[in-house]
């Protein structure tokens, strides 16, 4: 399932989210553009679909499976504003 957030398209909902809050810095592996050009399309779509490698799985903790009880995300020390 792909995700928009304007003109792009992500490969995953974190992914878009973290681009929709920009909580990292956007690069190009990331995000596929739209393009009203059936040619411009064809060729990013091609190259969205064939990367080995997208930069928001190094944010990402999904395949850890971790589970974390509630309100003990932050530390003592940690205040939220």
């Amino acid at each position: 399932m792909q995700y928009y957030v304007g003109s792009r398209v992500y490969p995953c909902e974190r992914a878009a989210r973290l681009a929709d809050l920009e909580l990292k810095p956007e690069e190009s592996g990331d995000f596929m553009e739209l393009d009203d050009n059936p040619k411009v399309m064809r060729a990013n779509i091609k190259k969205f679909l064939s990367l080995d490698y997208i930069p928001s799985c190094d944010f990402c903790d999904f395949a850890l499976n971790r589970k974390t009880k509630a309100a003990v995300q932050l530390g003592t020390d940690e205040v939220i504003l």
